[in-house]
């Protein structure tokens, strides 16, 4: 059902996102001193996520990695191909009965 999927991507998105939190704790970029396809490709991965669902509360957890996201993605670089990016100020919510209709 659509709890046990939710919650079992929940558990891997916070294994995946404890694990950079580890590795980013001393580094401000994934690789080398300065950005790389590496920090850009991860970037990308992560965008939706900070956009729609991970609010201020969710952040905190993730210090090391908010910090290497948003050095990122305020890079004149990045803005200028993706435009700002917004953080998120409350998560998107699930609706069965939107989600039905359209489907």
């Amino acid at each position: 059902n659509n709890k046990n999927v939710i919650a079992k991507a929940r558990t891997q998105f916070d294994a995946y996102m404890g694990s950079m939190e580890a590795y980013l704790a001393d580094k401000t970029y994934l690789v080398g001193e300065g950005v790389t396809l590496a920090d850009l490709t991860v970037t990308m991965y992560l965008r939706d996520m900070y956009n729609m669902i991970l609010d201020e509360a969710e952040r905190t957890k993730y210090t090391n990695v908010t910090r290497w996201f948003t050095t990122i993605i305020n890079q004149d670089e990045v803005i200028r191909v993706l435009g700002t990016t917004a953080l998120c100020t409350k998560p998107a919510q699930f609706d069965a009965k939107l989600f039905a209709a359209n489907h």
